[in-house]
Order: structure tokens, then sequence, then C-alpha cells
């Protein structure tokens, strides 16, 4: 089950653009 990995990463890149924002 990679999908944990995948929605990981994908909410770690949300994290950084609101942190870039």
């Amino acid at each position: 089950i990679s999908e944990m990995g995948r929605i990981a990463r994908d909410l770690t890149h949300f994290i950084i653009n609101s942190l870039q924002d």
C-alpha cells in the first residue's frame, strides 16, 4: 500500500506551499 506515501508526499507539498506563501 504505497497510497499512504503518496498522500504523505501530497500533504508535505501542501504544507511547503503554505509556508512559501
